[in-house]
């Protein structure tokens, strides 16, 4: 026996013959961020949300939930810590679809004002993180 058939080559690379997720559904996953966006209240002159605004208001929790569905469609999420465990936030599930569709997510524990009481939660920024691919 040669010992070269016996090693696998180096440049063997796995190839897929069909398109992922990311590819085949980019126009509806770019729906789905659109539709997050118009819940949380994220457009172009507004790009900050409040932990403490999404834990607490219930019409954003609910309408997330609705999209659940489509967001198991649309993306590569069986590794999600959202769908793993039964406990997580909603804001995990934001947070993995920001950072799935190439968004920068910046935090920053801040002080508000909630009927006159300091409430501290955290500040996220979110912007859009253009990555250029080398082919």
């Amino acid at each position: 026996m040669e010992l070269d058939k016996l090693l696998p080559k180096k440049d063997n690379k796995i190839t897929r013959n069909r398109p992922s997720k990311k590819e085949y559904y980019k126009e509806e996953q770019e729906e789905i961020i659109k539709k997050i966006n118009d819940i949380i209240g994220i457009n172009e002159s507004n790009n900050v949300i409040y932990l403490y605004d999404i834990e607490t208001d219930k019409g954003i929790y609910d309408k997330i939930l609705l999209l659940i569905d489509d967001i198991k469609k649309y993306f590569t999420c069986s590794k999600w810590g959202f769908f793993r465990q039964p406990d997580s936030t909603v804001f995990a599930l934001i947070r993995i679809l920001y950072k799935t569709m190439n968004y920068q997510i910046v935090a920053k524990p801040v002080l508000i004002d909630v009927n006159d009481k300091k409430v501290r939660t955290t500040k996220y920024v979110i912007t859009k993180f253009n990555v250029i691919s080398a082919k």
